[in-house]
């Protein structure tokens, strides 16, 4: 049964004195950084797991006998389950225990992860990855309720955001190095260096995290439809993506889940207007938050810069210039640098400099980085033109994933941080996949022409493509993105009314 949405009165009531601690206890600054330390290298994990097996996969392959289009479906299966349960933890983090919430989360990510590499079917391996997407989804949205809990006025918010976010940006690139080198010794490695570290973070993190003053907020409730209708439409839409340049976009198996989570977004949509706005995963009222809807859309550009840049240059290492797996990763060592540099320095930075500013460098970096690397057709063009592409849009793309990331969370009211951090994931993840399906496509379509005798050419298309696609989210920038956005308590203490 629908139930039509009762008025709601959503507002921020301020006072200028310091917020209320949402702490039984207030953590010392030693314990803040330390658990800054402890939530950021989660963070990390997170994308790094994807990275670690995706290039261990074609070992994973050889050794149980796994065709490739089934090897594809033990990342897929990951992102899957990760992408569809981010707003549902996101609302969790922000109506129950976050600090419990990111601990069991982190401890499912650590035992599947040790125990997965035991099993030689492919089955067995992909529902174990994929309930391990499941335990990393909830870790996200939760740790970054526990930062803006811990760190309460804006410019220590920013720069403890700036941080955390950044080891994100880090773990495509470092993860493409490591997993090149585990998989040289054993792909099982890929897997258990997650448990290695995510089990001992677990009971750590729960033990030196202060108990909040509120376990349970009154009156907090979970609309299921809300949650089914999002996991279907998310589902789905990754599996038509990912099959589509495999099976052909033209075939029922595509097609068919396609539509079906086309329209399961449209119902998600329309039900978020109708249910009841406290329990719904995507409230009415964020979209009236300074720049959000601006925010949301970019977000969706971002991630695949670095996605599918990542894995066309492989191709391109492996498959073109004929180079050996662990020589091919090497190549990115430039990509690694130049992020690492980018994102921690943003991370200070985004105390004093303006964030559409930051914004807007971002995309001219990016835009001009990957119309640059897709000059770089042979080997002899590695060092005056791959590399200065690679340096140039990865630390543009490392601006903006830390800046967007920050100015999200900041826009809303830090009682709902959580949602926001799931929001923001949620849209990265989703625009990854849409982003490589989309780049794949201009990609064939251009090798398969008849004209065409340089290999290089599609993987060229492919990056002047997503050149346009961030030189768009420029203009949206530049355009309708207000130069007046972040914390819209100002990091006073609030309290919302709904």
């Amino acid at each position: 049964m629908v139930h039509p949405s009762p008025t709601i009165n959503c507002m921020t009531n301020y006072n200028n004195n310091k917020p209320e601690s949402a702490f039984i206890i207030e953590p010392s600054r030693i314990r803040r950084g330390f658990l800054l330390a402890i939530f950021s290298t989660v963070q990390f994990l997170d994308v790094f797991g994807v990275y670690v097996t995706l290039i261990s996969l074609p070992a994973i392959g050889r050794d149980l006998d796994i065709d490739s289009a089934t090897q594809n479906w033990i990342v897929n299966g990951y992102l899957v389950a990760f992408a569809s349960f981010l707003l549902f933890a996101g609302l969790l983090s922000d109506r129950f225990s976050p600090r419990i919430i990111f601990t069991t989360g982190l401890a499912v990510l650590g035992i599947l992860s040790l125990v997965a590499p035991f099993v030689d079917n492919a089955i067995g391996l992909i529902v174990l990855k994929s309930f391990s997407g499941v335990g990393a989804s909830v870790t996200i949205p939760s740790a970054i309720k526990l930062i803006t809990q811990m760190y309460t006025d804006v410019e220590s918010q920013a720069k403890a955001l700036g941080i955390f976010c950044a080891t994100g940006g880090l773990a495509n690139v470092i993860g493409t190095i490591v997993g090149g080198c585990l998989t040289q010794a054993d792909w099982r490695w890929c897997f258990w260096i997650l448990a290695i570290i995510a089990l001992p973070l677990s009971p750590l993190s729960f033990f030196l995290t202060p108990k909040e003053k509120v376990l349970y907020h009154p009156g907090a409730r979970i609309d299921v439809i809300s949650v089914f209708q999002l996991i279907v439409a998310v589902v789905l839409l990754i599996f038509a993506l990912t099959s589509g340049n495999n099976v052909g976009w033209g075939t029922a198996q595509v097609i068919a889940p396609l539509v079906i989570s086309i329209v399961a977004f449209v119902l998600f949509g329309w039900w978020q207007t109708r249910v009841d706005q406290r329990s719904a995963l995507l409230p009415k009222r964020i979209w009236s938050y300074p720049g959000f809807a601006v925010l949301f859309i970019i977000c969706f550009v971002i991630m695949p810069w670095w996605t599918t840049t990542l894995e066309s240059l492989t191709r391109v290492y492996i498959d073109i210039w004929d180079y050996e797996a662990l020589e091919a990763v090497v190549h990115f060592i430039p990509f690694g640098i130049s992020s690492i540099i980018c994102s921690f320095s943003v991370a200070f930075l985004l105390r004093w400099v303006n964030i559409k500013a930051v914004l807007v460098f971002g995309f001219i970096a990016s835009t001009t980085g990957a119309i640059v690397l897709g000059f770089g057709d042979s080997v002899d063009k590695f060092w005056n033109i791959q590399v200065p592409g690679m340096v140039i849009g990865s630390g543009g793309n490392a601006v903006l994933y830390c800046a967007s990331n920050v100015a999200m969370i900041q826009s809303a009211p830090s009682s709902e941080s959580g949602l926001m951090g799931g929001v923001f994931v949620t849209a990265q993840q989703l625009g990854s996949a849409i982003g490589i399906s989309l780049f794949t496509v201009v990609q064939l379509q251009v090798d398969r022409m008849e004209d065409s005798d340089n290999a290089f050419r599609g993987t060229a298309a492919g990056d002047w493509f997503l050149a346009g696609l961030h030189f768009c989210a420029l203009l949206l920038v530049l355009i309708l993105l207000p130069w007046h956005i972040g914390r819209r308590d100002g990091g006073r203490k609030h309290t919302f009314v709904c």
